[in-house]
């Protein structure tokens, strides 16, 4: 006699959906309670089961991975590996982030200038995006890859 599981009744794509929904409510609990990873947090409260935009190049998919978890090699994390004397923005004096190379950064490089460019915003407007949202659009996403492959490249 065959034993008949559970999901046997429910087909394939249905018994998916339901594991990767109890996944993420799960790990969305996970995130909203555990003190490591605040960062993340900070940019997505919620962790999505899928990104919008995913980029066919390695690198730059590897470049855009950085950008979300904010792991990037700019000088702040530098400065944590002792790779950097101050970890400060050489243009601006703070420290140089993820989120002050893309939302805050007055450097004509960075993808924050490149950013308001393209919103036609002025040098002392303020992007009107999060992190988050900033990088579930392709367009802008494109221009962090830009941006932060030409700064990785030149280190």
């Amino acid at each position: 006699s065959k034993v008949l599981y559970q999901f046997d009744l429910l087909g394939p794509l249905l018994f998916r959906s339901m594991i990767s929904h109890l996944v993420n409510v799960v790990w969305n609990q996970r995130l909203k309670t555990n003190l490591t990873g605040r960062f993340m947090f900070g940019l997505k409260p919620t962790v999505p089961s899928l990104w919008k935009f995913n980029v066919s190049k390695r690198l730059d998919q590897s470049i855009l991975d950085q950008a979300r978890m904010g792991s990037a090699l700019l000088n702040h994390r530098k400065y944590r590996f002792n790779m950097h004397p101050d970890g400060l923005c050489q243009h601006c004096m703070v420290p140089e982030d993820m989120v002050h190379f893309v939302l805050d950064c007055r450097e004509k490089s960075s993808a924050s200038a490149v950013i308001r460019g393209e919103m036609k915003l002025l040098s002392s407007e303020y992007i009107p995006f999060g992190m988050g949202e900033l990088l579930d659009i392709p367009r802008y996403c494109k221009i962090v890859i830009k941006a932060l492959r030409n700064r990785l490249i030149s280190l």
